[in-house]
């Protein structure tokens, strides 16, 4: 029986997952005053031999914010969004699929 985990890499993936933005807020800051940019996304997880949806997710309002709030530019605001988007994806399947590290 195959172990069941997460590899740096494609060779021997059963799964592809499908990532589209729905939405996305650009946010504003200005120094004084300041909204977060957020992003909206659908996932669909699919099976690479067949080509079946096995799984769709979505994930709305990923948002996040520079702790400093020196986010000025909106490039890098979008960016953070969807770098918190990826984490909250990798959680959520760690955590639903019992995930683990599988050692090279």
């Amino acid at each position: 029986m195959s172990e069941v985990g997460i590899t740096a890499g494609t060779e021997g993936a059963q799964y592809r997952i499908e990532i589209n933005t729905d939405f996305t807020e650009p946010g504003w800051n200005v120094g004084v005053m300041r909204q977060n940019a957020s992003v909206d996304l659908s996932c669909k997880v699919k099976k690479i031999e067949t080509g079946e949806q096995v799984a769709s997710i979505r994930i709305r309002n990923a948002s996040a914010n520079n702790f400093w709030g020196t986010d000025f530019t909106s490039g890098y605001r979008v960016q953070e969004t969807y770098a918190k988007a990826g984490r909250e994806l990798a959680k959520f399947f760690i955590k639903k699929a019992k995930l683990r590290k599988i050692k090279d």
